[in-house]
């Protein structure tokens, strides 16, 4: 039997998620939770926090008991300064997680047109507030295909009806109220591009930020297909998907850096069971040591971005 080191027991502890919610309470606190008005990036916090669980629960993400998800997401979530972006961005990655919960449902299964349908809905509500979220669709209409597999033409049809389905009110909405060129110009954006790979856009933190989110998924991406055989085909299934959209987000992100705040929410997501399943599944020495450099890093990031705002 493998010796379990201190990262293991920290995964596998009952007491993980709620020392976590502690540590997010306390953070957001020094953010200025009541000073600043964050209740609603809090509250968002606390429901995507929970969504997580559920996702882990019931995809069996981590195939033994651990809250470590759950746990990556909220001390990811806090180091990237999204209690503290817009009520949009935090609104667009939660709506990408239960995006997840619908679209994992729907695997394998071809007649699943009521879960693409909700799931793509997800999407559709997310680009009302980011509409940059639109460069990920055809992404996630390939997964459909390729992961999910429950792709044809009556589920790709459902996944448009999906998207479509929120603006069929938000222009009634800009009709009645007078103003149709606001949805126009709500789509004009999509076509707006910054510079290219024009980092200067970013500040110090952010780059730091996102600079680290990217070596933790790449950590947990290489030790996941190295181990990758030990879990189910599902599993597999759903790892990829998490692999594909991170590296995507990265390369949208390289891009376009002014995309930072609408789309670094999602790349946490994306980010936090990879490097969960590194922490769970890992139990050597190196690796221990790397639990606590990736614990110290995360605390001072996020302790720096408290100190020195983006």
């Amino acid at each position: 039997m493998a010796k379990k080191r201190i990262q293991n027991i920290v995964a596998e502890s009952r007491f993980a998620l709620p020392v976590t919610a502690v540590y997010a309470l306390l953070m957001s606190m020094a953010c200025g939770l009541a000073e600043r008005n964050l209740w609603i990036q809090f509250a968002v916090l606390a429901v995507s926090s929970y969504l997580m669980v559920e996702l882990n629960n019931s995809n069996a993400i981590i195939r033994v008991y651990s809250r470590m998800v759950s746990c990556s997401y909220i001390v990811l979530f806090l180091m990237s300064g999204l209690l503290v972006s817009p009520v949009s961005s935090v609104l667009t990655q939660l709506c990408f997680i239960v995006f997840y919960m619908f679209f994992f449902h729907a695997y394998q299964n071809k007649s699943s047109m009521g879960l693409v349908f909700y799931a793509f809905l997800m999407i559709g509500l997310a680009s009302t507030m980011s509409v940059h979220v639109f460069f990920l669709v055809p992404l996630m209409w390939i997964l459909l295909f390729t992961n999910v597999l429950a792709g044809n033409i009556r589920t790709f049809f459902a996944s448009v009806i999906g998207l479509v389905f929120p603006y069929w009110f938000l222009a009634s909405y800009h009709i009645y109220t007078g103003n149709p060129e606001a949805l126009a110009a709500h789509f004009r954006k999509l076509a707006e591009f910054g510079k290219l790979f024009d980092h200067t856009v970013l500040t110090d933190g952010r780059i730091m930020v996102l600079a680290m989110l990217a070596l933790f998924m790449v950590v947990g991406i290489v030790h996941f297909h190295r181990n990758s055989y030990k879990d189910k085909i599902r599993t597999r299934m759903i790892y990829e998907i998490f692999s594909i959209t991170g590296i995507y987000v990265i390369a949208l992100l390289a891009l376009q850096p002014n995309l930072y705040s609408e789309l670094t929410g999602i790349m946490v997501v994306n980010t936090a069971p990879l490097i969960a399943h590194y922490i769970v599944f890992t139990n050597t020495r190196l690796t221990n040591v790397s639990f606590f450099v990736i614990v110290l890093s995360i605390l001072l990031m996020t302790i720096y971005g408290i100190w020195m705002p983006s």
